[in-house]
């Protein structure tokens, strides 16, 4: 098997760095003597006194989920930066119906899922829009002795986490040329599926952190599929952010805020995994730091500068339409339920990031921020040309 892993793109040597920084910073900063890109290292942009300056937020009240898998921080991390974005008003959201049809129904704003999954959702029709990836991986497959390749698995039991589906290690028998029967997918919550493959129930699983960390610990079989280092997998995101369709084209200003907010979150991790994991600790999204950490450094959250979602989504609607599992062709998913708008904005204005441990958020975004382009300041604006 052909594996690549994905390294980010390293940072020009004196680039340039830009901050937004408010009056009391400049004055704070002079004070100690910095100026320039020091200041920006111990401010940075939006940070720990000023409020992003976008256009006027429409509202001041978001709701953004407070559980989910470890591989998904970058949206529970956002908690930390979304009131330097002019949100007073956060809501955590725990799932009452399933994590589609909540975002989908108003009961919470923003949504993160393995992005076939959200494909599926928009070809059934309902009102969701990606906004951006987040990274790429986080599928294992883990195998018993005897079974050494993706193709040996014919025949044989594999086991799923029951709340992300089978999607995934569906679409890659595909992929190889066979698929499941229908007794040989079989959905576990959490734990019981590690249990399920320790007592021999099944022949293989599919792990997601933390699970594949815990697999590893114990010395539990062997890793046959890594998607962040097997192709085709390792080249496209896994999981994708999305948004109530409604509140994306009434809220252009908050769903730009609340996505920079995200991002930040993303280069929290990149730039300091371990006091990422520690804060998520501290405040109770996760109990296991050892485990956070190296998940943290297992996966690649820098790639939302590097990639574009829209060879993701294709890749997987593809995949989807030859299979039959969707009915829409790839581009009827691109223009009924993307809009990258906001990501090609923030990479224009977070190009770049900085450690700052002097701050008390702990590092200083590169990201200067402009006006908004006529399209996304206009509530009602015509779906733009997404490139």
């Amino acid at each position: 098997m052909t594996k690549r892993t994905l390294l980010p793109r390293p940072l020009a040597d004196g680039q340039a760095l830009h901050a937004s920084l408010s009056r009391r910073g400049l004055l704070r900063a002079g004070g100690l003597g910095l100026t320039g890109a020091g200041a920006a290292l111990l401010f940075g942009c939006g940070g720990d006194d000023t409020v992003a300056t976008d256009g006027e937020l429409e509202t001041t009240r978001i709701r953004i989920p407070a559980t989910g898998s470890i591989c998904v921080s970058p949206m529970l991390l956002a908690r930390k930066f979304l009131p330097a974005e002019g949100f007073t008003d956060i809501v955590p959201w725990t799932a009452q119906a399933d994590y589609f049809t909540d975002v989908a129904e108003g009961r919470t704003d923003f949504g993160v899922f393995y992005g076939f999954g959200v494909l599926q959702q928009i070809d059934n029709g309902l009102p969701l829009t990606i906004l951006t990836g987040v990274h790429a991986g986080c599928f294992e497959v883990f195998a018993r002795r005897g079974i050494d390749a993706i193709a040996d698995l014919k025949g044989q039991k594999i086991g799923y986490p029951k709340n992300f589906g089978s999607d995934f290690i569906a679409s890659v028998l595909r992929y190889v040329g066979f698929s499941a029967g229908q007794d040989s997918l079989l959905g576990y919550p959490g734990d019981d599926l590690t249990s399920a493959f320790s007592k021999g129930e099944v022949d293989a699983v599919v792990a997601v952190p933390p699970w594949g960390e815990r697999l590893r610990a114990a010395n539990a079989g062997h890793v046959i599929l890594n998607s962040v280092e097997d192709r085709p997998w390792s080249q496209y995101y896994c999981c994708v952010i999305y948004a109530n369709s409604a509140f994306v084209k009434n809220n252009p200003v908050a769903t730009k805020r609340a996505l920079r907010a995200i991002f930040k979150g993303a280069d929290f991790i990149s730039q300091d995994p371990q006091g990422a994991a520690r804060y998520l600790v501290d405040q109770g999204y996760t109990a296991d730091f050892a485990e956070t950490g190296a998940t943290f450094k297992h996966l690649n959250y820098r790639l939302w500068r590097d990639w574009h979602p829209e060879d993701t989504v294709r890749f997987m609607a593809l995949r989807g339409k030859d299979n039959g599992t969707l009915k829409l062709t790839p581009d009827q998913i691109i223009n009924r339920g993307t809009d990258w708008r906001f990501l090609n904005e923030l990479k224009r204005e977070m190009p770049a990031l900085a450690f700052a441990p002097g701050s008390r958020s702990g590092f200083a975004l590169n990201c200067e921020v402009g006006p908004l382009e006529p399209p996304l300041a206009a509530a009602n604006a015509q779906p733009a040309v997404r490139s």
